[in-house]
């Protein structure tokens, strides 16, 4: 009993020894695991804390050699950042292919791992065992689930013959925390570098935005980022190039370069379509592009000849970090090309690459920017001339047409004119031809706009002149003609009505030139009557033959004249307005005052479209004779009844 109970107080006392060890031991690694999170708290970038971490693990657990490699999207590849106990063959950067061996291991496995043959499964005869034993480990770093890289170590184990060597377990533990807390460290470098980047990327952009902004003339804008450029992106040249679509030219118009006489050089030299191999393909594709120059000191001249690759194929072109290149940037926005940056860079960095690359496409963005801003500002001054000439344009045809509708004793007399655009072809006129008759006009340009404004001003000149020489419509008409068909280049004509209206009689003299045929309300019968057909439009053929027709106005009747704007008016739904409602509604008011007629048709004109704008030009004149008070008109002409008698001229009579 005696043995017994010594022998479990023994048992105790050597567990509590091995408890008490393993709590030094667990002591220990977590002491070493706090130095190495307190020294990589202390570093501020990859490269010291990298240094630092080799330098702990040689000092904490005694290792034979060492190493850290870290994985670049860029390149896609391993690249050796940091080691010890070796010297890499090559010369840097140190790449190892993600296809190795060992590579393909730790990506697929994301473990711990062994490594018997360092030179087969990394490409490392460094690493090669010497004749002594040990062991080689690679364990993974990652970072949300993510192999980020790897820290390789080759430890020198103490040796006892016939029996296996081996990492110690407390060793691979420090060695985990080392890996692990180095992971974590250098994402969160990366997040840092990355926010501080993003600042400095937002900062430049700024900068050249306020310097878009800031200024009016565009020339100095471009001077403004060209020299930016060097002080943001340290680059050594670069050169604005504008796309000038009238003498298909590129035109250098700001450049920075390493000398003035670079410079002058640059700006002197402007290049045709296939002159240029870069920007031909910038402005072809829209896209940026690259070309890499053979030698530093290649003259600027040269640089035209060399061949060029697209930005978007840079993947799997190791060269691409090595040597100078010249960049061509297109200056576009929504497809259109204004024109080129063309950048130079020297041995940049892989790791500064890509955001020096955001940074030249963000200020080639800010400066397409500048460029569409004149555009439209050059634009915007245009436009704004033009719409003053259109507004003369206007003001002068207004003085072309009745300044006031004549006040006629027992005669009422309105008109309506409305353009469908700010100028328009219609036409109408009201003149005294003697004391006792007046000239009632109305006409229709082929055409709208201000070619039709114009066609209009001669036509209307050309009819005013020639009704004072003569007393048929339909002579004036033709000579008018004449007149149009000699002078019109523009195949142009104009459709017109002519009509002569005895103030004391009531009787007409009408003549038509393919217009649209007016409207003759007889109050006393309650009828419409059409007046007869037209000849052929003005300004068409030379030998036009025209013909007057006579009719009678009696007390109360009335004549409308109209332009194919109010019967081809369209409603939302695509229907015209058509010349049976514009009958009816002349048939419903015909025995009120012209004014309430003219009304009616406005509102009936209005309430079709819905909101819609005239699709042509609208004028109507409406001419009415006021009802007998005591006695009945005399009815004058051959025809008892005052209706329409036929022809009684010709043109050429």
């Amino acid at each position: 009993a005696i043995t017994a109970t010594f022998a479990s107080y023994a048992a105790v006392a050597i567990q509590n020894a091995r408890l008490y060890n393993q709590t030094q031991e667990q002591a220990l690694i977590s002491t070493m695991l706090l130095q190495v999170a307190e020294a990589s708290q202390s570093t501020m970038n990859i490269d010291d804390l990298l240094a630092t971490m080799i330098r702990l693990t040689r000092l904490l657990v005694g290792v034979k050699k060492s190493a850290f490699f870290l994985w670049d999207d860029s390149l896609q590849s391993f690249e050796l950042k940091a080691w010890y106990g070796f010297e890499p063959k090559g010369e840097a950067p140190h790449l190892f292919s993600n296809q190795l061996p060992g590579a393909v291991r730790l990506v697929n496995e994301r473990t711990t791992l062994y490594v018997d043959d360092p030179e087969r499964e990394l490409g490392l005869p460094e690493l090669s065992l010497s004749p002594e034993p040990g062991t080689v480990v690679m364990l993974p770093m990652l970072v949300r689930g993510e192999v980020t890289g790897a820290f390789l170590v080759s430890l020198q184990m103490a040796w006892t013959p016939g029996i296996e060597t081996g990492f110690d377990p407390k060793a691979l533990s420090i060695l985990q925390g080392i890996a692990h807390q180095t992971a974590i460290t250098i994402d969160n470098l990366r997040l840092l570098e990355a926010r501080q980047e993003e600042a400095y990327v937002t900062a430049a952009l700024l900068q050249v935005a306020q310097a878009v902004v800031g200024s009016n003339d565009l020339n100095d804008t471009l001077d403004t980022i060209v020299h930016l450029l060097p002080i943001l992106v340290g680059i050594d040249t670069c050169v604005i190039y504008l796309w000038d679509s009238a003498s298909q030219l590129f035109r250098p118009t700001q450049a920075y370069a390493e000398s003035r006489r670079m410079e002058d050089a640059i700006l002197s030299r402007p290049f045709a379509p296939a002159e240029h191999r870069l920007l031909d393909r910038v402005r072809q594709t829209g896209e940026m592009h690259m070309c890499r120059l053979p030698e530093s000191n290649m003259a600027f001249i040269d640089w035209s000849a060399l061949p060029c690759r697209s930005y978007a194929q840079r993947i799997d072109q190791p060269d691409l970090y090595h040597g100078d290149w010249i960049l061509g940037y297109p200056l576009s926005l929504q497809g259109q090309v204004f024109g080129v940056l063309l950048v130079r860079e020297t041995n940049v960095s892989p790791a500064f690459w890509e955001r020096r690359m955001e940074i030249i496409f963000g200020i080639a963005q800010q400066t397409s920017l500048a460029i569409q801003n004149d555009l439209l500002r050059q634009e915007m001054v245009q436009t704004e001339r033009i719409e003053r000439e259109i507004q003369l344009a206007r003001q002068i045809q207004e003085t072309f047409l009745p300044d006031t509708i004549p006040q006629l004793n027992r005669w009422e007399l309105d008109m309506r004119w409305e353009t469908a655009r700010e100028i328009g072809g219609d036409f109408y006129d009201i003149f005294k031809v003697d004391e006792n008759r007046i000239g009632l006009v109305i006409a229709d340009v082929s055409d709208k706009g201000l070619p039709a404004a114009l066609y209009m001003t001669v036509a209307r000149t050309l009819i005013r002149a020639n009704a004072a020489d003569s007393q048929s419509p339909a002579e004036v008409l033709s000579e008018v003609n004449r007149l149009l068909v000699n002078e019109s280049a523009d195949a142009m004509f104009v459709t017109a009505v002519y009509i002569i209206l005895s103030l004391d009689t009531g009787s007409i003299v009408y003549s038509n030139a393919g217009h649209n045929r007016p409207l003759l309300f007889r109050r006393k019968k309650g009828v419409l009557e059409q007046l007869p057909k037209g000849g052929t439009a003005l300004g068409v053929i030379e030998d036009l033959k025209l013909e007057n027709h006579h009719l009678l106005l009696r007390p109360g009747d009335s004549l409308i004249l109209y332009t194919d704007g109010v019967t081809d008016a369209l409603s939302p739904d695509g229907e015209f307005f058509g010349e049976d409602r514009l009958q009816n509604l002349v048939r419903q008011h015909g025995k009120e005052t012209i004014q309430n007629m003219l009304e009616a048709l406005d509102d009936a004109l209005i309430e079709f479209r819905r909101g819609l704008a005239p699709v042509d030009d609208i004028t109507l004149v409406a001419v009415r004779r006021q009802p007998a008070r005591q006695k009945r008109a005399r009815r004058t002409l051959n025809s008892p009844d005052g209706d329409i008698t036929g022809t009684a001229s010709q043109t050429g009579q």
